[in-house]
């Protein structure tokens, strides 16, 4: 009898050492998958601040190109105000309105101008500073874009595998408790 008893437990012992060999194995599993995930996370949050950094940039240089076209068509404007008032004599006082009201456009969006122009430098800067290749900007975008594919892709299958993980964890925690039941 001592002998059958013995050989239970001994099998009931080496059920349990397997079981919780599985669980390290899980457990360290578990970690590293969390791990992984985080660092994914993390390396796609810089990945899309970069691209709004891009977009920005991009939407900066629309707005400086749209102020010079409007900058251009007020000093045409101006330039022919000025040679209507040298052509037709006296002036009237609504010429000599429109002109100044030309002129302070002008100065408006030469100011204008001269923000949006210092705005995109700076912001070049900052894409320079955290590597952003400004020589080709639109193939930077496209491999930035190409990069967040291919980590949310990565995020997908991290969390696939972490999911898996975790339902071997709670498969390894149901063996143990039916161990414990054989071990009464």
């Amino acid at each position: 009898m001592s002998s059958t008893r013995d050989l239970r437990l001994q099998v009931v012992l080496q059920t349990i050492d397997k079981a919780t060999a599985v669980l390290r194995k899980v457990k360290g599993d578990s970690s590293g998958a969390a791990r992984a995930l985080k660092d994914t996370r993390e390396s796609l949050k810089q990945l899309t601040a970069q691209q709004r950094e891009v977009n920005r940039f991009q939407d900066l240089q629309q707005g400086l190109k749209g102020t010079e076209e409007k900058l251009e068509a007020a000093k045409t404007r101006v330039k022919q105000l000025s040679q209507a008032l040298t052509e037709f004599g006296p002036p009237s006082k609504a010429m000599i309105g429109q002109l100044k009201q030309a002129q302070v456009a002008v100065k408006v969006l030469g100011q204008q101008h001269e923000r949006h122009g210092a705005q995109l430098e700076a912001h070049k800067g900052k894409l320079g500073a955290v590597g952003i290749n400004m020589a080709n900007l639109a193939a930077t975008s496209r491999t930035l874009r190409a990069d967040q594919d291919r980590l949310n892709e990565s995020l997908r299958t991290q969390t696939q595998r972490l999911e898996a993980v975790a339902a071997r964890q709670k498969r390894v925690a149901e063996l143990n408790a039916e161990s414990a039941v054989w071990a009464k």
